[in-house]
Parts: structure tokens; sequence; C-alpha cells
């Protein structure tokens, strides 16, 4: 599918995780060198070690590093493997990491399932302004219907809401409004969240399927994130 392409975004963060339906015992104690050599290749700059008290006998191993500028973050333990980016470019170089470290995974547990994987984007859009709530020609109408049911809008501490929606076998969380900083204060800011994330619970096996679920969540997220702009906001992400 073809995505139509900003040459700015207001993304504040975007996460794809990947949960194991079993765990992976060979990384218990240590990562194997391939993965590890791997990781570094994207993720440079190497953590502390964390290790997580499940209970009094289990005891979970997790390991952390982060882009050379921190600009992204990634976790991994025998039973997930996590990417946060807090500065994103392409899904393309999302791609391709995140599946260079599945390969990496799937070729030390040839048998790896993933029991839930998702995709999430969290847009935080800002702008000044003297009318805070005020989003006409930025947002699809009906997205922002809710701020003309006040009578006094000066009056508002938040207005978010929550669509959930499912496409076969994949869930789409849509979270999106004035969250407001400063709440219960009412609204000064004009910040709005578009705050959209993909997921799947089915059982899924092998580099191909995890490719066609991780391509059909950036679809499905990028068709709800174009439906919900107007004119305003799309020029603004077309300036530098």
């Amino acid at each position: 599918m073809i995505t139509k392409k900003y040459k700015k975004n207001y993304l504040e963060e975007v996460i794809v995780r990947a949960d194991f339906a079993s765990p992976i015992f060979k990384l218990k104690n240590s990562l194997t060198r391939p993965i590890e050599k791997k990781i570094i290749s994207y993720f440079p700059v190497t953590d502390i070690v964390n290790t997580i008290k499940i209970n009094e006998n289990i005891k979970l191993n997790e390991w952390n590093f982060y882009g050379g500028n921190r600009e992204k973050y990634l976790k991994i333990s025998q039973n997930c493997l996590i990417i946060d980016y807090n500065k994103y470019s392409s899904f393309e170089i999302l791609k391709n990491e995140f599946l260079d470290l599945i390969n990496q995974l799937i070729n030390l547990e040839p048998e790896l399932q993933l029991k839930r994987f998702g995709l999430r984007y969290k847009n935080v859009i800002k702008f000044n302004g003297k009318n805070p709530t005020n989003w006409d020609k930025f947002f699809n109408k009906n997205l922002i219907s809710i701020f003309k049911i006040p009578k006094y809008k000066n009056e508002i501490t938040r207005a978010f809401s929550n669509l959930s929606l499912k496409s076969g076998d994949v869930m789409l969380t849509f979270q999106y409004g004035m969250h407001n900083p400063d709440f219960p204060l009412t609204i000064k800011k004009k910040i709005f969240i578009l705050d959209l994330d993909a997921y799947t619970d089915k059982l899924i096996k092998g580099d191909k399927d995890i490719e066609y679920f991780l391509e059909n969540f950036h679809s499905i997220i990028h068709d709800m994130f174009e439906n919900s702009l107007d004119e305003k906001l799309r020029m603004d992400l077309n300036n530098d």
C-alpha cells in the first residue's frame, strides 16, 4: 500500500512490541553474541541489565539499549521485544530494524510464536492561539464535534474520546482529543492528541506472518490518521 508522506510530523512516540507465547529460555541469563551484535548495530548505547523479581523463585533479566542520541530505546528479555522511538523517521526504518531483530530471535528459537503484537503512534499536535479549543479545518469535523456541545467553550477542562475497532484479526484503539496537561483547570494550551494503537492477540509464527501483520497495523493506522485530518493541518505537515 502507498501511504501519504509529509515533510514533518508531530509524533511524540512510536512503539512496536512483540510478546512471546513462550519464554526464550536461551535468553534467560544472557544475550547470544549474534543477537547482541545485531542490536548494537542499531542501538549502540547499552544500559545496565535490569533484573525483575517475579516472585521468590523467578527472576527475569531485561537488557536495555539506546540509539546514539537516545532517540530510540530497545528492551529485550526472554518474554518480549520492544522498540520505542521518540524521534521517528519512517516506517521503512522501523520495519527494517524490527524484522531484522525478530529474524535473529527466530534463528535462535525456530518455533517462536507471538501471543500479542502491536504498533502504536502517538501524535501530540501543538499550536499557539487565543481559542485553544477551536480546531476547525485542522481535523475532520466529526472528530471535533465534542467542542460544539458546551455553550461556553472556556469552561472545558478536558475533551477526550476513545474509539475501538476490529478489522479481521486486528484491533485498533484510537484515543483522541484534548487531554489537557493542566487538568482540572480549564484548557489554556492548544494541544490535540491522536493516539493510534493497532494490535492482535492472534498467535503468530514465522517472519512472513509477522511482517504481514506489521504492515497491516501501519496501513490501518495510516488510514485512520488520514481520515482525521483537514486542510489546515495537512498544509502545516507539508511545511518544513
